[in-house]
């Protein structure tokens, strides 16, 4: 089966799955699944991630008031009445937040299964959000991209004695839901992504040519490249921040409204003190709260609290840098 016949069913299937945000009725989220254990997992795990979505807008007296939704589906794999593809999915969300409507989106690249029964039904849907725990990431293949992903080209840096916040916030977007072939991607992405984006800035690298110090990438995107775990591990990334050494420098910010695009928020969903996510600073909503970019699950003018995350949890944490120039 070709994907191409495949585009208006996954495209139906989506779309309804992220109506039921809008609308509230489960009933038509529990219709898209097929009735077997395995579907039962995937269908709990949707219902808890649009109650996320949900406790977040709620929080802050924010609506979902549409969507737009777009599929890329890639290579069909079929074996009788069940299929097996990768999808890549763009969202597109429309929400009024403090009297303002505003648009935020959210790439999910899922393996999905579908089973015929009298209509395609979703078997099994995996697809990453936020870690829970922190890792360090490893490179991904550079080989395995999801389809609807462009190979774009790199970008060419100035490094000045100045941060260029909006040099940063323009590569911020620019690679939201992509990855610079430059550098390598990894499975855990998000610090890597922050990293670029502070370089992109016009922060120096701190090269020391030890993983353990400095905050430093060497190398163009090939298997020989080499990095600091402050470039690419969120818990060392923070505590690089607090160090003061090094070219990139930051102060601490007592509250979110303080930051500006630009700046970086760091996240420990168990407020144990190890540190697993970090965003950067977009923009300010009507509130002049921060929307941020990520990578991982990416996003981009996401609100920062991150309240719409199944890694979020009463007890997570934050921490606010405002870069220095």
């Amino acid at each position: 089966m070709q994907r191409e016949n495949m585009l208006p069913v996954v495209q139906e299937l989506f779309n309804w799955k992220n109506s039921v945000l809008l609308t509230g009725n489960l009933v038509h989220l529990e219709r898209l699944y097929s009735g077997d254990s395995a579907a039962q997992k995937s269908l709990e795990k949707e219902k808890k991630v649009l109650s996320a979505k949900q406790r977040s807008a709620s929080a802050r007296n924010a609506k979902y008031i549409g969507h737009v939704t777009q599929v890329y589906p890639g290579r069909v794999i079929r074996s009788g009445n069940v299929i097996k593809m990768n999808v890549n999915e763009i969202i597109t969300w429309g929400l009024i937040e403090f009297g303002r409507l505003r648009y935020e989106r959210q790439q999910n690249f899922h393996e999905l299964t579908l089973e015929y029964q009298g209509q395609w039904l979703i078997k099994t849907d995996f697809y990453r959000l936020e870690a829970g725990v922190a890792t360090i990431p490893r490179p991904v293949d550079k080989n395995l991209r999801y389809p609807g992903q462009p190979r774009n080209t790199g970008t060419n840096v100035f490094r000045g004695q100045k941060y260029d916040r909006a040099a940063a916030v323009r590569y911020a977007q620019k690679w939201w839901n992509n990855y610079n072939p430059s550098f390598h991607s990894f499975s855990v992405d998000c610090t890597n992504y922050v990293s670029q984006v502070l370089y992109a800035g016009g922060i120096p690298m701190t090269y020391t040519g030890k993983a353990n110090t400095g905050w430093w990438y060497s190398g163009s995107g090939t298997p020989e490249d080499k990095w600091s775990y402050s470039w690419t591990v969120a818990h060392s990334l923070r505590w690089y921040l607090a160090s003061g050494k090094g070219t990139l420098r930051a102060e601490p910010a007592d509250s979110a409204q303080l930051l500006l695009p630009g700046d970086v928020i760091c996240y420990d969903w168990d407020g144990d003190g190890v540190w697993q996510h970090n965003t950067v600073v977009v923009g300010l909503n009507g509130d002049g709260q921060p929307l941020v970019n990520a990578h991982t699950n990416n996003s981009q003018n996401r609100y920062w609290d991150y309240q719409d995350s199944l890694a979020w949890t009463e007890k997570t944490k934050y921490l606010f840098w405002r870069i220095l120039s």
